[in-house]
């Protein structure tokens, strides 16, 4: 008697199409492209210029240790000034004590607010790259943890209190029109369809700037409404018999407690899918934020997997990244005959070589300046060089910026995938009613 369960033959597997997590590694050689480096070019050069101006004008006031070592206090400021005059006397010293000096005499300098958060960052960041290298789970996750959440409360800490509203709505601002930009480009890319120019990619983000700034600041406002309500109950503790009427409703301060602790994580967890939920579906803020947690609560395991394999991309492609600047600078800088001069260091470039120290990279013109002995000309080519050097650093930040923004939008469509069955290339375009797919009729398209 035959069988008569039907069978089928396969006869291959297009393991492409029913495994997308490499799609978050190719993200690494997607950020390379020239437009998505022009626009992560021009985020960090605003957030740079916004952050010098707000230094030029406030006092430093941060630790000459930084954020960690929290406010800048009298006794550092008198040290510094000291320091400087007694510097300021010294004479006849040559290129090495002169550069040893000036280091010196840097390191006792009081940080500004801008300075001391981009010198954490980038701690930070070199301690991820370390963490991802070392496959240590926990101290990536602590590290971003640090990023998100721990670079404002050591602002606040420090007593930077105007640095960390005033420019944290700027950032937002500048990460809205740059980082909206970047994932709508993103977002085309992987729904195959035309990839939008910089000047139509910013045109998207600047017409969509509410909805963008609102979902980066919808959790954190929520949050802080929580709080606020748990600050006034907690005014009923302060009369002898209004206490009694406070101990009974504790236990809707520890509802808002839950939910303000739920929008904290979600934010910390969700951070990277709140920008491409308005590039994919030109959501409102409340309802890309929506979108962000009900993904990580319904698909936590494939959230923590797309983490995991983005890390790696992110270590790999900076790698890459930092190779490649690294040999571009040393190889420009040694045949342009100017040798160990360049720093003033009597090494050749390789002083900052990728290969002394993988993540070095950030060391190259940070916290040492072009010295070339001579006339006012001399200087002003040692500031020439500089801006040059400075100028390929903003590049691998841009790339930070650009890989950071494509693979976040990646996550967020295989995490739609994942939860709602929807294709890659099902997003939003105009023409259609935003948060929606629905057309719009010929008179209502603006």
């Amino acid at each position: 008697m035959s069988d008569p369960t039907p069978r089928a033959t396969v006869d291959s597997i297009a393991w492409g199409e029913v495994f997308h997590f490499h799609k978050m590694v190719t993200a690494a050689v997607s950020a390379m492209q020239p437009q998505r480096l022009i626009i992560g070019l021009l985020l960090v050069a605003a957030i740079m210029f916004c952050g010098s101006i707000w230094d030029l004008i406030w006092v430093d006031s941060v630790s000459p240790a930084g954020l960690n070592a929290g406010a800048a206090t009298q006794a550092d400021r008198e040290a510094y000034q000291s320091a400087f005059e007694r510097f300021e006397q010294m004479q006849d010293l040559d290129d090495v004590q002169l550069t040893e000096s000036l280091i010196r005499l840097e390191q006792m300098r009081p940080k500004g607010s801008f300075e001391a958060s981009q010198m954490y960052i980038v701690e930070q960041f070199q301690g991820l790259i370390q963490a991802t290298r070392s496959l240590n789970f926990i101290g990536m996750g602590a590290t971003l943890v640090d990023i998100i959440y721990g670079l404002p409360a050591k602002l606040w800490m420090a007593g930077q209190y105007w640095f960390t509203v005033l420019f944290g709505i700027i950032f937002f601002i500048l990460i809205a029109l740059g980082g909206g930009a970047l994932s709508r480009t993103a977002a085309c890319q992987m729904a195959g369809v035309t990839t939008p120019s910089v000047l139509r990619s910013f045109a998207f983000s600047t017409a969509f700037l509410g909805r963008l700034f609102s979902a980066l600041i919808a959790p954190l406002a929520l949050a802080l409404i929580f709080c606020f309500i748990i600050s006034l109950i907690g005014i009923l503790f302060i009369a002898p018999v209004l206490n009694l009427i406070g101990g009974v409703v504790f236990g809707i301060s520890l509802v808002l407690g839950f939910l303000a602790t739920w929008c904290l994580l979600g934010y910390i967890f969700g951070f990277p899918l709140l920008i491409p939920a308005v590039t994919c579906e030109a959501a409102d803020g409340f309802d890309a934020m929506q979108r962000a947690y009900s993904y990580i609560a319904s698909r936590p395991v494939h959230m923590l997997c797309y983490y995991a394999v983005g890390l790696v991309g992110l270590l790999v492609g900076f790698i890459a990244v930092g190779l490649i600047a690294t040999f571009m600078v040393n190889i420009t800088v040694s045949w342009s005959a100017l040798g160990g001069s360049f720093y003033g260091v009597a090494d050749t470039p390789s002083a900052f070589s990728i290969f002394a120290d993988p993540w070095s990279l950030y060391e190259l013109g940070s916290n040492q300046q072009p010295f070339l002995e001579g006339n006012f000309l001399s200087e002003w080519t040692a500031s020439e060089l500089s801006f040059w050097v400075v100028l390929v650093l903003w590049l691998v930040s841009a790339w930070v910026f650009s890989f950071f923004f494509s693979a976040s939008t990646t996550m967020y469509l295989l995490m739609r995938r994942a939860s709602d069955g929807q294709d890659f290339s099902a997003i939003w375009q105009p023409g259609m009613v935003p948060g929606t797919y629905a057309t719009l009729q010929g008179d209502q398209i603006p």
